[in-house]
């Protein structure tokens, strides 16, 4: 089909060639063409791991017959593979005979390529009497710049305005799937294309503020990101939390860069069970533009019970460090919240990251560390890592080591002391957890004071530390190794 002389342009940006030639149809046989403007509905479920399920629903007369149907705006990084189009109304309405997924998408650069060793105009201007005159030209290369034959001349990188007679079989202005289909019934009927697709994700985070030493504010929002090159308007949300398997595809082209963009909606629905997985249904339509970071909030809870841990960790008690040093210790700080209606929580959680807060005595939110979690149960328990305490610590000091027994130098049982003095510089006690692990059988034949707790290959304290004072623990263990 041959367009006007006006109607392409030496542009300096794709996106105007794109929104020129939108409406225009594409090919010159019996091609109907299908816009986002045709969409009666869309429903679009996110999986985490940068996959998406997209239900495209469009409004189209298709008379009866052999055709090919373009939907145009479908997603760029669309799986062709996955594609299915079926008619909502008859099951049996349509048979597709063959797919094609258009990607070239239009623009200047393009266009040029696609006119290699073709005849175009280029119309320059006389500066001095404004007088416009148009130039055969052969274009030759577009490799690192233009080089174009003018009458007898070679011309590099030449000034004016490129106008070409007819857009290249196969450039879109939007990424585009064409079904050749058989159809059986005639007048408008309304039409579903689904398809999985790449370039969306999601993922959850959290805000959650102490409120006291024994409770918190927890919220939670949805951050959804397209880079698929389309947009999605006014769509039914849905997302899916779980580890769905993939099968890694080969590497796409690169995405653009997000934006970032804020809405608050209200709460979602609660999670529902979809075999292993959980899916989360957004209350409302919402529409996720190309090129967009949208954030929607997920619940929010409040009071919600936690327990703040000191805990030591301590270097594992092994045959090669008999000679250690003293070593200057941290305690973690851990948030634990268990994840139970009891304690005004008891929601599916989908792994992210939480952000802790806290006032201070101002009234002030600081923040105060953050960690990740993984997709959590109603009932789990949430363990956040949040940093080291500043005022609290310890010093642990080999005493004694001594070899009980040795056989062959394979095996050796050994007799290791250890003091431990725990500092406390707040003004009220602390409770803190002391770690001991051990490389090999062991037990204790001396402490000071009762493990709280024993395992495989742990041993557990729990130490209280007086206000702006100290404590001691010793012990010694027979270890076989």
């Amino acid at each position: 089909m041959l367009m006007t002389p006006k109607a392409f342009t030496r542009l300096s940006a794709p996106i105007a060639l794109a929104a020129l030639l939108a409406n225009h149809s594409y090919a010159a046989d019996s091609t109907i063409n299908s816009q986002l403007q045709d969409q009666t509905g869309l429903a679009v479920t996110i999986y985490n791991g940068n996959l998406a399920l997209v239900k495209d629903q469009r409004r189209l007369n298709i008379p009866k017959g052999e055709h090919d149907v373009a939907f145009m705006g479908v997603s760029a990084l669309i799986k062709p593979q996955t594609a299915l189009l079926r008619n909502t109304q008859d099951a049996n309405a349509i048979k597709v005979l063959e797919q094609n997924f258009d990607f070239d998408l239009l623009s200047p650069q393009k266009l040029l390529e696609k006119s290699l060793g073709k005849t175009i105009k280029i119309a320059r201007t006389n500066p001095a009497t404004g007088k416009e005159t148009l130039q055969n030209a052969e274009v030759l290369s577009t490799n690192e710049g233009v080089i174009v034959k003018i009458g007898d001349t070679l011309e590099t990188n030449p000034q004016g305005r490129f106008i070409f007679d007819e857009l290249p079989p196969n450039l879109r202005a939007q990424p585009t799937l064409t079904n050749t289909l058989r159809n059986n019934r005639s007048g408008a009927q309304t039409y579903e294309l689904s398809y999985l697709t790449q370039g969306l994700n999601w993922q959850a985070d959290y805000v959650a503020e102490i409120t006291s030493s024994n409770t918190l504010d927890l919220a939670s929002w949805v951050t959804l990101t397209n880079n698929s090159n389309t947009e999605y308007r006014d769509a039914k949300i849905q997302l899916i939390a779980g580890d769905v398997n993939q099968v890694q595809p080969q590497q796409q082209r690169p995405m653009m860069m997000a934006s970032r963009a804020l809405n608050e909606l209200e709460d979602a629905t609660p999670a529902e069970d979809l075999m292993e997985y959980k899916l989360y249904t957004l209350p409302r339509k919402t529409t996720l533009a190309n090129a967009q970071t949208k954030q929607v909030s997920l619940f929010n809870a409040s009071n919600v019970q936690s327990l703040q841990k000191l805990i030591f960790n301590a270097s594992t008690i092994s045959r090669y460090n008999k000679d250690q040093q003293s070593q200057s210790l941290k305690p973690t700080v851990e948030l634990h919240v268990t994840n139970s209606k009891k304690a005004n929580l008891g929601l599916a959680l989908p792994k992210g990251i939480v952000r802790v807060y806290q006032r201070d005595s101002q009234g002030n939110a600081q923040f105060v560390g953050e960690d990740s979690i993984n997709h959590t149960a109603e009932n789990d328990t949430l363990k956040l890592t949040l940093g080291k305490s500043f005022d609290v610590g310890a010093k642990r000091s080999q005493t004694a080591f001594n070899i009980l027994e040795q056989n062959n130098r394979q095996t050796i049982t050994y007799s290791t002391s250890y003091n431990v003095e725990f500092t406390n510089a707040k003004a009220e006690p602390v409770t803190v957890s002391y770690v001991e692990s051990f490389s090999g059988e062991w037990e204790l034949t001396h402490n000071s004071l009762k493990p709280h707790n024993t395992a495989a290959y742990q041993a557990t304290w729990q130490i209280t530390i007086p206000a702006k004072g100290s404590t001691n623990l010793s012990f010694t263990a027979k270890v076989k190794q």
